[in-house]
């Protein structure tokens, strides 16, 4: 009777020790199930934050590369800029080069109480072309000079007409009439007034003309023929800066 007893309390105890241990393995499996979850939803998180970095990058790059693009564009741009700045400098220089020193300066002609009237004309004559050409007309100043020194070819004032008619001619960049016009002053006009300033500017407008030996040549002639002219310092300088 107490054999049979204790084998019914030991299986009771075995049961109940089969059910503590079943309930351990269901909560450890449940453990397990809840972490591989956190687990997952913690892949899942960081596959996104990868994703969203990925494309954050992507889009930098491509921003990256349309300011590139943006920069190099600029460059070329200021590059061309500085390019057409030296060339826009080289002809001011060249311009302010072949711009004479009393260009400016309006000559007055003095009307002579004593004159004649075909003095009389031929100042009006002068005057006019002269208003002209500090009227910046040229076009119509070379006309009226040429017109001038047709009409009144022994005037007191034909040297300087000569001499204003290729100024006319600088001006609208015809620089073989301009060198014609100054030589008529310099062979004709060897002591005249303008003959010293006429040769410098024949350098002047050779050198404009891309003519360096032609105009290395005038400005040793100005030196030669008139050396205590302002002309010929001018002359001077120019030679010194092109050695």
């Amino acid at each position: 009777m107490f054999g049979t007893k204790s084998l019914v309390v030991a299986v009771g105890l075995l049961s109940l020790g089969g059910c503590a241990s079943s309930d351990i393995m269901v909560q450890k499996q449940t453990a397990m199930d809840s972490r591989l979850e956190q687990l997952a939803q913690a892949t899942t998180a960081l596959v996104s934050q990868v994703q969203r970095l990925t494309d954050e990058q992507k889009g930098s790059g491509e921003r990256l590369a349309a300011l590139d693009k943006e920069v190099s564009s600029l460059r070329g741009g200021y590059d061309e800029l500085r390019r057409q700045q030296a060339e826009l400098a080289a002809k001011t220089a060249q311009t302010a080069a072949l711009v004479p020193v009393d260009a400016a300066r309006i000559e007055v002609v003095n009307r002579e109480a004593g004159a004649d009237e075909h003095d009389r004309t031929a100042q009006d004559g002068y005057m006019k072309a002269f208003g002209l050409f500090s009227a910046n007309n040229y076009e119509a100043a070379a006309a009226a000079f040429v017109s001038f020194i047709a009409v009144h070819p022994q005037s007191e004032y034909v040297a300087n007409a000569h001499f204003w008619l290729g100024e006319c001619y600088v001006a609208l960049h015809r620089y073989p009439r301009a060198i014609e016009a100054f030589r008529t002053v310099v062979e004709r006009f060897p002591k005249g007034q303008k003959a010293p300033d006429a040769l410098l500017r024949i350098g002047l407008v050779h050198d404009a003309a891309k003519e360096p030996a032609k105009a290395h040549a005038a400005f040793r002639e100005v030196v030669e023929k008139f050396p205590a002219s302002d002309a010929a310092t001018r002359a001077r300088e120019l030679l010194l800066g092109k050695n």
